[in-house]
């Protein structure tokens, strides 16, 4: 079973958004790779703007997020936690990925975390178009902090069985989800079975980010017609009472780079 670790980043400031890209695929990409070879996939998404027409499109209000990349380390397998942990703890290894860290982003500002990941239930998504062959057009992040009197237990099984089939429901057209993908990632805490503690999610800014794409900008669009039925204003103003802390939406429009 493939395990995944996630890490929140903010460029350094003063560097131009293409020089951050650049360097990050030029420079940081081929270290990780080098130093970390049981990393089986590299996925980075690199936040293009949180006032971007597709997200206003879709009824995203803009809150500031400060995340510049959303990285993604997938595992090949469990067992090989171990060598991932003991790597990162090499006194080389971690000089090197930290010299390069420091060039790249605010190192005060990094976050890095374990993940349970969750895919959409087994019922249909948004078909592949006729004759689409790359991957879905708009990928974005939901970034959410949950209501405090909540535990983590509780805030998973909620969005899980109460949450994501009402977002299947309401976000929909003809009975189908206007998502090509839905993928949920949730910080995996300290006190969980084969968690190092340097990755334990405890700490982290947001307890579930969601990852949510549409094959094309139409699909992107009519988020919001969806989001402002009166069956959906009512359900969703519900949840976010249940499941929120007060202002723990944050959605980010992303550029993806590496496989899946």
């Amino acid at each position: 079973m493939p395990s995944k670790l996630m890490t929140l980043f903010r460029a350094k400031a003063g560097r131009p958004r293409a020089q951050f890209v650049e360097r990050c695929e030029d420079r940081y990409v081929p270290l990780i790779s080098q130093s970390l070879p049981f990393v089986q996939c590299q996925r980075r998404h690199y936040v293009t703007d949180e006032r971007s027409p597709a997200l206003v499109a879709a009824g995203s209000p803009f809150v500031e997020t400060g995340l510049d990349m959303i990285a993604e380390w997938v595992i090949a397998n469990n067992s090989k936690q171990t060598d991932m942990d003991r790597s990162l703890t090499d006194p080389d290894i971690q000089r090197a990925i930290r010299k390069i860290e420091a060039e790249l982003f605010d190192t005060a500002h990094v976050e890095r975390f374990a993940v349970e990941t969750v895919h959409a239930p087994p019922v249909p998504l948004a078909p592949r178009p006729a004759g689409l062959a790359g991957p879905p057009a708009i990928r974005t992040f939901v970034l959410l902090q949950k209501n405090p009197t909540m535990s983590r237990r509780q805030f998973v099984d909620h969005y899980e069985n109460g949450h994501v089939p009402l977002v299947l429901k309401h976000l929909a057209r003809d009975g189908v989800p206007l998502f090509a993908t839905y993928v949920r990632n949730y910080p995996a805490r300290s006190d969980m079975r084969g968690l190092a503690g340097p990755f334990a999610g405890d700490q982290a800014s947001y307890d579930a980010l969601s990852e949510m794409c549409y094959w094309s900008e139409a699909d992107a669009e009519a988020f919001a017609p969806c989001m402002t039925t009166e069956a959906a204003i009512v359900a969703f103003a519900r949840e976010n009472e249940i499941m929120l802390k007060p202002d723990g939406f944050r959605m980010v429009q992303v550029e993806t780079y590496g496989g899946g």
